[in-house]
Formats: structure tokens, C-alpha cells, sequence
């Protein structure tokens, strides 16, 4: 398995954008976001892009939202199907190594998760983040988890 972390481009994210897990479509679906388009912006609007490149396709992308001056950034990842080639163990680890490189620039990182998507509250506790009690956000009021790493 060839496995590489490169700088994430626009194709990045339109192989990405068709190809997007179920989980994480609906994680976005839930906060009134169209998954497409939340990927572009997300990538468009970050200070870093990452994707996880598995035997030459994309399997993950992430970036960090926010001012190289700020104190806090808005980390997201989405993933594809390929991610699921991986251990899960082995992808948290890959982002546990780029969250630390995240927080060379920002005092906290932090998010939204989707209560009910296990996957990610379970990569997202190997890499290291808090989490807050559950809460009530986005037009259909659904169940999310503030999560957040500091420095």
C-alpha cells in the first residue's frame, strides 16, 4: 500500500467531492450543508490543505480554517471510501502527527462532530481532542460534539 500526505488541490477535492463516505455526507446534511460545496469551501477558505493519498487516490482531505495569527483555527477532515483500506488506527495516527503541526500555529483547534458518527469521535479521541457534552445545532437541531485540542 502506497500511502503519501501532499498538499491538497482542486482536483484533490473534486475526486473527493464525488467520492465522499456516507457518514461524512451526512454529518454535513445535518448542519444544513450541501457536502460538495462545504469541501470546496472548507478547502478554499483554509490556511493548510492536506490530503491522504492511498495507492494514488484520495482517501482523505483536511485543513485548518482560520488566520496564521489567530488563536484558534476550525480543523475539518472529510474522507472517502479508499480511507477504509487503512487500519482506523493508522489514520488516527497519520492525523494525530498533522494536528500537532496544526497547533504550531494556533493555541486551540477545534470543530463540530456529528454524535453519531462513531468513526470519526473515535479518531478524533486517538488524536488527542476534548469533547464537550453533546448539543443541539444547524437548522435540524441535531445532535453535535464540540471538540477541540489545545497547544
Amino acid at each position: 500500500m502506497n500511502i503519501s500526505i501532499v498538499t491538497a488541490t482542486l482536483a484533490h477535492v473534486q475526486e473527493l467531492g464525488h467520492n465522499m463516505n456516507a457518514e461524512d455526507v451526512a454529518e454535513l446534511k445535518a448542519l444544513g450543508m450541501k457536502p460538495h460545496r462545504a469541501l470546496w469551501r472548507s478547502w478554499k477558505a483554509s490556511m493548510v490543505r492536506k490530503a491522504l493519498i492511498v495507492d494514488g487516490e484520495v482517501a482523505a482531505i483536511w485543513g485548518v480554517v482560520g488566520g496564521l495569527l489567530g488563536v484558534s483555527g476550525v480543523a475539518w477532515l472529510l474522507t472517502g471510501p479508499k480511507v477504509r483500506e487503512m487500519s482506523p488506527i493508522r489514520v488516527a495516527r497519520l492525523y494525530r502527527n498533522e494536528v500537532r503541526e496544526l497547533l504550531e500555529n494556533y493555541e486551540v483547534i477545534e470543530n463540530l462532530v456529528d454524535s453519531r458518527y462513531i468513526g470519526a469521535i473515535r479518531l478524533l479521541k486517538i488524536a488527542g481532542f476534548s469533547f464537550d457534552d453533546p448539543m443541539l445545532v444547524g437548522k435540524f437541531k441535531s445532535s453535535f460534539i464540540r471538540v477541540h485540542k489545545a497547544a
